[in-house]
């Protein structure tokens, strides 16, 4: 996964000094990045569900030291963590010890957007943070119960927010496009799992 993302880049890196004669480079970089990946997800993954995400803004809490109330601003370090946390929280919910000792997961696409400019080369800031995951359907599972697991999960997190839509997904490769519609930068790798890497399906 980690070397596809590099590939894609360099690709882009190349592309830029390709058509750096015509006007921004920058669209041509996107389309390629998003196509790729689009098709990557598409061809490889399971996903069906897509879950799009909101953050608390704040949490207060008491601190020790003063003894008096303060706020903690989510940021898209804490932001990071928490997809990587509800990816931990919903794979043991569903798949139990063999998560653990297996290393069993669903397949799942998870992107940040918004936010502040601390781990994405783009951005938009101007929006809140919030995450968009693609997730797969566990096997003999039917969606509305699947979907109240997933809230349940997210909301279990430091700062998961009530407010989330969760919706079955109608092309892969559309809703892959457009969580990488700023950059592969969005994407949170360590909750990211698709079930047939490109180098062993290339490989046969």
């Amino acid at each position: 996964m980690l070397e596809f993302k590099e590939r894609l880049q360099r690709q882009s890196k190349r592309l830029l000094v390709r058509f750096s004669s015509v006007y921004s480079p920058l669209p041509v970089k996107i389309f390629k990045l998003r196509k790729s990946w689009g098709d990557f997800v598409n061809d490889y993954s399971n996903i069906s569900i897509a879950c799009d995400m909101t953050f608390k803004t704040y949490q207060k809490y008491l601190c020790p030291l003063t003894n008096k109330t303060k706020w903690e601003y989510i940021s898209e370090s804490l932001a990071y963590a928490n997809i990587i946390n509800f990816a931990n929280r919903l794979n043991y919910r569903i798949f139990k010890n063999a998560y653990k000792r297996y290393g069993k997961k669903l397949d799942m696409v998870s992107v940040i957007e918004g936010g502040r400019k601390e781990l994405r080369n783009s951005c938009k800031e101007e929006k809140n943070l919030h995450a968009h995951i693609g997730v797969e359907l566990p096997v003999g599972m039917n969606t509305t119960t699947f979907r109240k697991i997933v809230q349940e999960c997210w909301t279990d997190t430091h700062w998961g927010n009530f407010n989330n839509k969760i919706t079955n997904i109608k092309s892969r490769s559309a809703y892959s496009n457009y969580q990488v519609k700023d950059s592969l930068d969005s994407l949170v790798l360590p909750a990211t799992k698709v079930s047939l890497s490109w180098e062993l399906q290339h490989s046969r």
